[in-house]
């Protein structure tokens, strides 16, 4: 969440069958990932996982791709996949190789990174040509292949969608297990000022150090929380060239096995801080696999949705303004925060269902028609 991957894009399985407001659809082959700009397009085919294996010979796969201009390969254009830079520019066709691990669910970025040695039929590329390519980007895409997919319109009007996430060899991918709980609160000065770009860092006597995204402008921070000791925690506050601790290093106690809730003040007259008692908040933190659509290249918030099972299986219910309307999928491997218990076939407390999705998150693999209302 094996044989060298051979399938180059994701089907979905086609059902023939109508019946009263209830359809089987099939997927679109999407055969490329791409962004275009200027009529530059980067075309690679999105990669279905397999389960690791041990041997490590067959956990990667050789990924070739297509940089376009105007539906004309160009070569000579250096380029960088997740931050690394091919060694190869590309070839007469256009094409480039890159070994993308497929044992795990991951979206490779790619970008243009200099252009300077681009050709079309052996001849440089002018200005225009040369900035198109610069601002086309794309990505690789190593997802769960999506199959069973059912759609059916509801009583009031919205979509039903129902299916099926595998391996490439049928095994199913790990199901919502506990991974964590969650630490939140707001960092203020002594003058009840919120303190920004902080980090807020806890540590126990048997886990390492855990730290918050940094605060933002209201000062609120959110960071794990690994509270299965009944010893206290260090707690530390730092920037970059800053670091802060309680005075006299006295450690916090927090709720066991709960999320919680803390503040933390800096007073930089003494270089320390101090902190709020601990408060236990509802909900944990689940390594979790969110399945969902996007449409105008923003994730679609479902009414509702259901963790897949440990077979797979998986619901959600879309707004009926998507009637008729075709979207793509995502899958993201994630730590979710849920203040509902979160088990496999549950329902999905979607309190924190994303708005927008990290670069590294597979997309637009395949394509799905929903339909339209009667």
């Amino acid at each position: 969440m094996g044989a060298l991957i051979r399938r180059s894009a994701l089907v979905l399985s086609l059902i023939a069958c109508t019946l009263g407001l209830i359809w089987c659809f099939s997927g679109a082959i999407v055969e490329a990932s791409t962004q275009e700009q200027g009529g530059a397009e980067i075309s690679v085919p999105p990669v279905t996982a397999t389960l690791w294996s041990v041997q490590g010979t067959n956990n990667i796969t050789d990924v070739q791709g297509q940089v376009t201009l105007d539906s004309q390969p160009v070569a000579g254009v250096q380029l960088a996949i997740a931050d690394y830079r091919l060694p190869k520019l590309t070839d007469e066709q256009g094409h480039f190789v890159f070994p993308a691990d497929n044992s795990y669910i991951h979206r490779y970025p790619i970008v243009v990174t200099d252009v300077t040695s681009a050709t079309i039929q052996g001849k440089k590329l002018n200005q225009t040509q040369q900035a198109a390519l610069e601002n086309t980007s794309g990505g690789i895409s190593v997802h769960y292949l999506i199959t069973d997919v059912v759609t059916s319109v509801q009583a009031d009007g919205s979509i039903s969608v129902t299916g099926a996430i595998q391996f490439a060899n049928g095994a199913a991918p790990p199901p919502v297990v506990l991974y964590s709980y969650r630490l939140t609160g707001t960092v203020e000065d002594t003058s009840g000022q919120p303190v920004k770009n902080l980090y807020v860092g806890t540590n126990s006597t048997e886990f390492r150090w855990t730290f918050s995204q940094p605060t933002d402008a209201q000062g609120h921070y959110t960071s794990l929380l690994w509270s299965t000791e009944t010893t206290p925690f260090n707690v530390l506050l730092l920037s970059s060239s800053e670091a802060y601790t309680t005075a006299n290093g006295k450690g916090v106690l927090f709720p066991l096995y709960q999320s919680a809730a803390m503040d933390v003040i800096l007073d930089r007259s003494t270089g320390t801080i101090s902190v709020t008692n601990p408060i236990t908040i509802p909900g944990k933190i689940y390594d979790a696999l969110l399945v969902g659509v996007m449409h105008n290249g923003k994730p679609v918030r479902p009414l509702s949705a259901t963790w897949p099972t440990t077979t797979g299986q998986f619901q959600m219910v879309l707004p009926s303004q998507l009637a008729g309307q075709t979207v793509s999928w995502w899958q993201w491997e994630t730590n979710y925060f849920s203040t509902n218990l979160a088990e496999p076939g549950g329902a999905l407390d979607l309190g924190e269902w994303p708005t927008a999705l990290d670069p590294f998150v597979p997309r637009d693999f395949a394509t799905l028609t929903l339909p339209a209302h009667r």
